[in-house]
């Protein structure tokens, strides 16, 4: 999983994306020091997080750093879908709720979803609470 940065962007070539991170978020990735002090912050190590990372596809998880209240994440499950835009709204229903089933098993409780369309795009919204915290979840 090779990331590329330069300044705030981030480029992922395996996957074809790149993306600016605001500069007030901590950016992990394999590169990141052992030593990085956001590690301390979530009471765990760079080992353990990057294999975490590892173990779900995940290629960038970013810490918005002044309070850990915010997270983006890129990640990739490989799968045989080309284009959301191609896709029956029926059969995008079918895949959320599949999706939110991974999300419950991990002790989350969905609270919403919706697939957003417009004439360049399709992808999926997922909101769900974990802890004390809201996330929202986007799957393109």
């Amino acid at each position: 999983m090779s990331v590329f940065a330069q300044n705030n962007q981030y480029t992922i070539e395996e996957i074809g994306i790149s993306l600016n991170i605001p500069a007030e978020y901590t950016v992990i990735t394999e590169d990141i020091s052992d030593n990085n002090p956001i590690f301390k912050i979530l009471d765990t190590t760079k080992e353990s997080y990057i294999n975490n990372l590892r173990s779900n596809n995940i290629y960038i998880d970013a810490i918005y750093t002044e309070d850990i209240s915010e997270e983006i994440s890129v990640s990739m499950q490989p799968n045989d879908i080309v284009d959301f835009n191609s896709m029956s709204d029926t059969l995008l229903e079918y895949l959320s709720s599949t999706i939110q089933g991974q999300i419950a098993n991990i002790g989350a409780d969905v609270t919403d979803f919706y697939i957003y369309n417009n004439d360049s795009t399709k992808f999926l919204k997922i909101y769900y609470n974990y802890g004390y915290q809201d996330y929202t979840t986007y799957v393109l």
